[in-house]
């Protein structure tokens, strides 16, 4: 048995409501740490054998090395990457809405959106990471409701509600949204 306990949904439920509720509520203050701790551990692991190729050297510095080459890479491709995600989004849907503008005008907007993207980083930044750990915790408190019983324990599967797991979820999932949202962009008073 190995440090996490994959056949079990409870203990991921828990370390997913955990998570989720740290991501939806302060998304947008650790994704810079979580960039730097993934491109480093990238660099370390998988960057470390092409580096001492390079420089044929068998030196311990070497991991390291490589994982703050990564780290520094991984910073950079985050601060250009939020002005291609929304560019590229932005050439999806005006090809989508408008297929018969010229190309120049989709790449247009595009480039357009994706500077807008870059400008108001905050606010899409605060908004995915409020979805994505009140998805995650949503999808935690469905599972640990059914878990522990307490939808049979009321009685509501046999009653026919046996999609209240689902609307859990969203239910959460959208309340949590829009308080972690909110909560990420509040302005501190001194």
């Amino acid at each position: 048995m190995g440090i996490f306990m994959l056949e079990d949904p409870v203990t991921w439920s828990f370390v997913s409501l955990v998570l989720g509720l740290l991501f939806c509520f302060m998304g947008r203050k650790i994704l810079p740490l979580i960039v730097i701790l993934l491109g480093f551990s990238i660099g370390y692991s998988w960057g470390a054998r092409p580096l001492a190729d390079l420089l044929n050297s068998s030196a311990s510095w070497v991991p390291w090395a490589a994982g703050g080459i990564a780290a520094v890479l991984a910073v950079i491709l985050w601060k250009i990457s939020v002005f291609f995600a929304g560019t590229i989004i932005a050439l999806f849907v005006m090809r989508d809405l408008f297929p018969d503008l010229a190309d120049l005008i989709h790449v247009g907007v595009a480039f357009a959106f994706g500077a807008l993207v870059q400008l108001f980083r905050k606010p899409i930044i605060s908004l995915v990471t409020a979805l994505a750990g009140a998805y995650m915790t949503g999808a935690a408190v469905a599972v640990l409701v059914t878990e522990f019983g307490l939808i049979r324990t009321v009685g509501l599967v046999d009653g026919g509600s046996a999609d209240l797991p689902r609307y859990i979820l969203w239910g959460v999932t959208a309340l949590l949204t829009i308080v972690g949202y909110l909560f990420q962009m509040r302005k501190l008073e001194d």
